[in-house]
């Protein structure tokens, strides 16, 4: 080895100044650019306003009553003799009171720990002029 190349108390070489020293190359561009940024914002939106257009439409043609928790079955048509619900309240802990509607009937429904009881609310229309007639 050259005594020259050694510079003093060290014991490897050292590039002399006449050769260039090699520098890490440093990446200087950003690694995700404004216009990729922007591309993947847009999609993302365009996405999201998909999304929340489908679920309104499926909301006003009924198709998410089977999914969301009943939500469309105030808005099906009432069939006169079906089962409803029409008014439904709890009077104590334990206690709760239903007016249930079928076949034109209104029915009282008390509702308790110690059991439940059903009475008749509202007659018919056609019972009712037959009561007044007599």
């Amino acid at each position: 080895m050259d005594a020259s190349n050694m510079t003093p108390g060290a014991t490897t070489p050292t590039a002399s100044t006449s050769t260039a020293q090699a520098t890490i190359p440093y990446r200087t561009e950003t690694p995700v650019s404004g216009g990729r940024i922007v591309v993947a914002m847009s999609v993302t939106a365009i996405v999201l306003m998909l999304f929340v257009a489908l679920a309104w439409y499926a909301r006003r043609r009924g198709w998410n009553g089977s999914w969301l928790s009943g939500a469309s079955l105030d808005k099906r048509p009432q069939d006169r003799h079906a089962l409803q619900v029409h008014a439904s309240r709890r009077v104590s802990v334990a206690t709760s009171v239903h007016v249930l509607g079928y076949r034109g009937r209104e029915y009282l429904i008390v509702e308790s720990t110690r059991g439940s009881s059903a009475r008749v609310v509202m007659p018919d229309s056609d019972e009712r002029h037959t009561d007044a007639a007599l």
